[in-house]
């Protein structure tokens, strides 16, 4: 079996995306803070808003989102939590798409870490 050159070059750009999602929480300038969240409606269409990415695990590849419950994704993914999120990095001409399924922390420890760990301004509604 040979090996080609493309396969290096896929492991680079694999290990820089990793890495630019595990800093993208806490660089305002990083191009994948913010991605588009796609979910399905209750009427079955599609639907796509824009959240901030808040934690990556590079080990689990788990992103961490967070939303307020009121919000009509909440209930999306709730009825069904399979996801897409879509981000684009214009200096590097890469778009980068993921899809997965969402899980919903609500009242729990996770939830409760979360909430203690945004800003005050974030908790703020008016």
């Amino acid at each position: 079996m040979t090996t080609g050159a493309a396969e290096p070059e896929a492991d680079r750009i694999l290990l820089e995306i990793l890495d630019l999602l595990h800093v993208a929480p806490g660089d305002r300038e990083n191009a994948w803070r913010l991605l588009a969240l796609g979910s399905q409606g209750a009427d079955g269409a599609p639907r796509q808003r824009m959240v901030v990415l808040r934690g990556f695990e590079p080990w689990s590849l788990t992103l961490w989102l967070h939303s307020d419950a009121r919000a009509g994704k909440v209930g999306e993914i709730a009825a069904d939590p399979r996801v897409s999120l879509l981000g684009w990095d214009a200096a590097r001409q890469w778009q980068l798409r993921l899809e997965g399924e969402a899980r919903l922390h609500r009242g729990d420890a996770l939830a409760d870490r979360a909430w203690a760990a945004m800003p005050e301004l974030s908790l703020i509604h008016i």
